[in-house]
């Protein structure tokens, strides 16, 4: 084995990059769900806008901004397509982490857990993730 090699025989620049790569696609997924997490345990959530339905407007939004960055993370900076396989993977995701949240508030004095948050989570996320998938195709070439 030569001296710069790692034990599979990949040079060892190649596997820091690798795992570079990898780091900084899933990092702004795992501050942006500590983020939601903190704004999730303040009691009372945010001020209120002065408009009808305006948590499930903020909802939706959250959830996109997530849908959108797992999308992205999952492509590790890779240039193919995103596979309706990753991009329901998301939603899961996307869904899963909609119903923690709600849960979550359900034990934070002040704050309640709702269904309609939790679809408006699930919506977000699921155009998060689309958005994501039809900007990706667009920005490789594919119409």
């Amino acid at each position: 084995m030569k001296k710069n090699q790692s034990v599979q025989g990949t040079p060892p620049e190649k596997d820091e990059n690798k795992f570079k790569k990898i780091f900084l696609s899933i990092l702004p997924v795992v501050l942006y769900c500590v983020l939601i997490f903190y704004l999730s345990s303040r009691p009372g959530g945010l001020a209120p806008l002065g408009f009808k339905a305006e948590d499930k407007i903020i909802h939706f939004f959250e959830f996109f901004i997530l849908g959108w960055l797992l999308s992205r993370g999952f492509q590790f900076g890779r240039t193919d397509l995103i596979s309706n396989k990753l991009v329901l993977l998301v939603i899961l995701i996307g869904a899963f982490y909609g119903a923690s949240d709600e849960f979550h508030q359900y034990l934070v004095p002040g704050r309640s857990a709702e269904v309609l948050d939790w679809l408006a989570d699930a919506v977000g996320a699921t155009a998060g993730a689309l958005g994501y998938r039809r900007y990706h195709k667009a920005r490789i070439g594919i119409v």
